[in-house]
Parts: C-alpha cells; sequence; structure tokens
C-alpha cells in the first residue's frame, strides 16, 4: 500500500500538478488504499497539492537593486577617503609667480604653499620640531606653521620680525 501511495504521488509529481488522479478506497477489510484508478464504486477521488518548492537560486531583483546601491555608496565613500588623502598627503597648491614673490615679499604663509617658500617668507625657524616650525620673533610673541609632505597644513600666528 505505502508503494502505491508512493507511485501515485510520484506519478503526480512527474505529470505536473495535478495532471494525475488519485482516489481513496476503502476495502472490505477497513483498509485503506490509494491508487491512480478508481477501485471501487465508493472511490473517493483525492486532490493532491503541489509539493514543489518554488523560487530560484538566483537572487532577487530587488535584492540585485539593494546591492547596486551599496556598492554605488561604497564606490562614492572610496573615492571621498582617496580626496581627503591627496588633500592632506597631495601636492603644494601652484601659485602664479607674480603672488608667490608678493607673498614672500609681505612676509606672508598661507596654506598650500610649499615649505621652502614659507622660509622665504618669514626667514629660518627659530626650531623644527618634527612638523611644526616655530618662530619666536624679538619683539615677543610666537607664530608656528605646520608641514606635511613638503607643504604648509595649518598656521599659528602671523610674522612678527
Amino acid at each position: 500500500m505505502y508503494r502505491l501511495l508512493v507511485a501515485a504521488a510520484c506519478t503526480a509529481v512527474i505529470s505536473g500538478a495535478g495532471a494525475a488522479q488519485v482516489f481513496r478506497c476503502v476495502g472490505a477489510d477497513g483498509k485503506t488504499a490509494f491508487s491512480d484508478r478508481p477501485c471501487a464504486v465508493d472511490a473517493e477521488p483525492v486532490t493532491v497539492k503541489d509539493n514543489r518548492i518554488g523560487g530560484s537560486f538566483s537572487p532577487s531583483e530587488e535584492w540585485l537593486e539593494v546591492e547596486q546601491r551599496g556598492r554605488k555608496v561604497r564606490e562614492i565613500n572610496r573615492r571621498y577617503d582617496a580626496a581627503l588623502r591627496n588633500l592632506e598627503n597631495g601636492p603644494c597648491r601652484d601659485f602664479s609667480s607674480t603672488d608667490l614673490r608678493s607673498m614672500i615679499i609681505a612676509n606672508q604663509v598661507v596654506v598650500g604653499m610649499k615649505a621652502s617658500d614659507a622660509t622665504r617668507a618669514w626667514g629660518a625657524a627659530t626650531s623644527v620640531n618634527g612638523s611644526q616650525h616655530a618662530y619666536h620673533w624679538n619683539k615677543g610673541g610666537s607664530s608656528y606653521f605646520y608641514v606635511s609632505n613638503g607643504c604648509v597644513r595649518s598656521i599659528q600666528g602671523s610674522y612678527n620680525g
């Protein structure tokens, strides 16, 4: 009887959903049997539900859209981080020769200036502590500029020589 039930179920699955009929029959001894053919006048048709699992191993359209947005965000963040690194470690600003001469004559140090040009503007530093160029003026007070990769990155104070 078990084999008959399995055979009927397999036939239904192989034939497609609902393509094969399955009948439930109760014998004279009271036992229930299943068949693909009516076994008696009182054979009762049984509806076999499709038990195939749907779906796909492919990612859904929604997931692909979310993943694509995530890739775009990661790319924007990567470019942003690279731009910040370039600002911090990149080359010094380009000044026209006229502007650079004018700044040096006016003893003006600006962010982005080459360290050598800043030294020409303020003179030799009183002391250099790593990236810090310290100036202790004869008239009083102190000024500093900080260098990273050969470029002035920040300034505290101004020329007072």
